[in-house]
């Protein structure tokens, strides 16, 4: 069992500013391949969807953006790149 931790709040309350990207599902390979891929995580999750009657017209995934990981290597004072000391070289 997964447990479910709800997203923290960005301060965004309109969806809208919260696309990551909206995909067109006009084309039949295309709205195929999404209503697989719909079935198959709504499987995993354990949500009921019935898509057989439904024309799907797109795909909208909404999220937040996250700040990239920080690199392994540091600047030291003159900016130039240093690896970070392991626990073992302190």
């Amino acid at each position: 069992m997964i447990d479910r931790v709800p997203l923290p709040s960005d301060g965004s309350s309109d969806a809208s500013q919260n696309s990551l990207a909206s995909i067109d599902l006009s084309n039949p390979r295309v709205q195929a391949a999404a209503r697989t891929m719909l079935r198959e995580l709504a499987e995993l999750s354990g949500t009921e969807l019935n898509l057989d009657s439904a024309t799907l017209q797109n795909l909208e995934i909404i999220g937040r953006r996250t700040r990239p990981a920080q690199s392994l290597k540091n600047k030291n004072k003159e900016g130039q790149i240093c690896r970070r000391k392991s626990l073992a070289q302190v």
